[in-house]
């Protein structure tokens, strides 16, 4: 599960502590309250005293807490927490935003390989739900979007051909020279498009791949849109196709470049609130808050 953060953690890992103990105690947390957590000394308080690499500091906390009110200016009217005079503070009152960056922020710190499922929905298929809408949300109100990964049912061939009806492609499929014929989502997980009235080639095609968890940094070159469509349609897009991915977990400035130079269009956590749609389709909803229930169990057992 998550470990409690130490001295050589990241701002971003200690503010995902601090908003899972906001979570799970449903009460403010604060640099004061978890001075005896952290073993935090009212010496080095006072005195500013040295500490040494192994203990975790008063200025550890302070930069979480500032990483938290960092993420409330990136989603303000969606960030479930309220950031004052060093404490973290859970919204009252519960609502489509608090479930949703409770999930964003669950599916990132429980182990994703063991964890993954709760109250029988996948973590890993309602990430690639959610990120499908949130994607359509972005390209604005003419676009569509579809799943292509694992909660998308059919075979590959079955989902390359609901690609190319859906953007109505002139193209069919085929099967590469030499493939195995056992590809799953050939790292693609959402598609995204916005459709022109007259149905012809030459639009807007986005495509990008979905993780939760923390270990996704080594998957940020994966989603190739040439390689996708010169393998699996006869005809490519007439446009070049932009990429995408999308991340659960909230990682600060620190690399910003590098990864999202890799990676195309970059959601992470509080981007991806920022375009929650205001209608999130019910069913979905329900999936995310039934897997929210069972997941802050297994935190608690956890912590």
């Amino acid at each position: 599960m998550f470990n409690r953060p130490n001295s050589q953690d990241p701002a971003s890992i200690v503010a995902d502590f601090l908003e899972l103990q906001c979570l799970l105690t449903n009460a403010p947390v604060s640099t004061y309250s978890l001075r005896s957590l952290f073993s935090i000394s009212d010496d080095e308080i006072d005195n500013e005293g040295i500490v040494s690499s192994d203990d975790f500091s008063i200025d550890a906390l302070e930069d979480g807490i500032k990483e938290c009110e960092q993420r409330a200016s990136f989603c303000p009217s969606k960030y479930p927490f309220n950031v004052s005079s060093n404490s973290l503070i859970p919204q009252i009152h519960e609502d489509v935003n608090k479930e949703i960056y409770q999930f964003l922020l669950l599916s990132t710190r429980l182990n994703m390989n063991t964890q993954s499922e709760q109250a029988g929905f996948d973590a890993t298929d309602l990430f690639e739900e959610l990120s499908s809408k949130v994607a359509a949300e972005y390209f604005g109100q003419h676009s569509k979007s579809m799943v292509f990964g694992t909660a998308e049912t059919g075979t590959f061939k079955q989902k390359i051909e609901r690609v190319i009806n859906n953007l109505n492609l002139t193209s069919l499929f085929k099967t590469p020279l030499g493939s195995t014929g056992r590809q799953k989502d050939a790292a693609v997980d959402v598609v995204a498009w916005i459709p022109f009235a007259d149905k012809k080639d030459s639009q807007l095609i986005a495509i990008g791949q979905c993780k939760t968890g923390t270990h996704w940094e080594g998957m940020l070159t994966s989603t190739q849109p040439k390689v996708f469509f010169e393998s699996y349609f006869t005809g490519a897009p007439f446009a070049d196709v932009e990429r995408m991915f999308f991340v659960s977990e909230s990682y600060g400035i620190d690399r910003w470049e590098e990864r999202t130079r890799k990676a195309g269009i970059m959601f992470d956590r509080t981007r991806i609130m920022e375009y929650i749609p205001s209608d999130l389709d019910v069913d979905l909803l329900y999936k995310i808050t039934q897997w929210n229930q069972a997941a802050m169990v297994c935190a608690e057992q956890n912590m």
